[in-house]
């Protein structure tokens, strides 16, 4: 390819062979073709060599490492790479609609203060079965920076990394994903609602394959969570100069990130005993305490046993709880329709 591509694709690959090529085929299927595709091949010893190979299309360009760089370097390199006035990263197991494209730049161009740009997903199975659809909101809407940066400080985010799109001027900006953190999004995420504003479309435009091989299955509770405040602290000290007021309040962002989070460690602990992990439940559990005190520091395994008919019920109403609590913290009012 040699004229300038509009979008810059990366997908960041290490021995998903069986995945990567639905995944390609997925992006190559677009319905806007002024993109490039940068195929980051972290160092497999699969097939994964022969998948590219085979695609024989000029968009492609598959660039190999001698060695294995870790994820997140290999997605920063990616970075470094991309020409496209425009960038998206999409995991190699996961795919997108044949529209995911053209819907993002209508986004991009319609609102030209807009950072980053996410959408809603359907869940799959490893196999690739459609299980669901998670959406943040019901609607598409468009969020202030400003407000962007508050909520993710007070309640995480909610943004799945291969539904997104960037200008590659602000990532030039915020600077690259951090390697020493395993959950490096939600630190970018932040950074970037300090470039501009953050938009949703509530149509599933990618599919998000679930499977206990994921980046983040190594990630015990009590990391997770030290991490997450780490990257509290970090970004309050990063927001302050464009946000005066944020030291002040800083002290209820922390407390209610705590009580939010404490609330994600119980219903995650209810999703391990559904499936019978009850040790990884107790991890969930006592993380839960130590960020609310006024909670049990654990409970008897036999509690734990007893819970677990009861378990699978709970986990969804709690998402469900969860999610409404997140939505409300944006009022109707500052909600606009972002696509058609």
């Amino acid at each position: 390819m040699t004229r300038t591509p509009l979008v810059t694709v990366c997908v960041p690959t290490y021995n998903r062979a069986g995945y990567l090529r639905q995944c390609l085929d997925s992006i190559l299927a677009q319905t806007v073709d002024a993109f490039e595709l940068l195929v980051l091949d972290n160092a497999s010893t699969d097939d994964t060599p022969e998948v590219v190979r085979h695609l024989a299309d000029p968009r492609v360009r598959c660039v190999r490492h001698p060695e294995n760089l870790g994820q997140i370097p290999n997605v920063n390199r990616g970075l470094e790479l991309a020409r496209g006035e425009f960038v998206c990263v999409c995991h190699d197991d996961d795919v997108w609609a044949p529209r995911f494209l053209e819907r993002q730049l209508e986004v991009m161009r319609r609102h030209p203060s807009v950072a980053l740009s996410h959408t809603a997903v359907w869940l799959c199975t490893e196999e690739g079965v459609a299980r669901g659809v998670h959406r943040v909101s019901a609607r598409d809407y468009l969020l202030n920076g400003r407000e962007a940066f508050l909520r993710y400080l007070a309640f995480g985010h909610d943004v799945v990394f291969s539904t997104t799109m960037v200008r590659r001027a602000c990532y030039q900006q915020a600077g690259p994903f951090d390697a020493r953190y395993l959950c490096a999004d939600f630190d970018m995420w932040l950074r970037l609602s300090l470039q501009g504003d953050v938009a949703y479309v509530a149509k599933p435009l990618a599919g998000y394959r679930v499977h206990g091989a994921s980046a983040s299955s190594g990630m015990t509770a009590v990391r997770w969570f030290q991490e997450y405040f780490e990257i509290f602290d970090r970004a309050v000290a990063l927001g302050a100069p464009q946000l005066p007021e944020l030291p002040a309040l800083a002290g209820r962002l922390r407390a209610r990130a705590k009580r939010f989070q404490a609330r994600r460690a119980r219903i995650e602990a209810a999703a391990c005993l559904a499936a019978g992990h009850d040790a990884a439940a107790q991890e969930y559990l006592d993380a839960a305490a130590r960020l609310d005190r006024s909670l049990p520091s654990s409970l008897a395994t036999g509690a734990l046993r007893l819970c677990r008919n009861a378990a699978g019920r709970s986990v969804l109403s709690g998402i469900k709880a969860v999610r409404r609590r997140v939505r409300s913290a944006t009022s109707d009012k500052r909600q606009a329709t972002v696509t058609q």
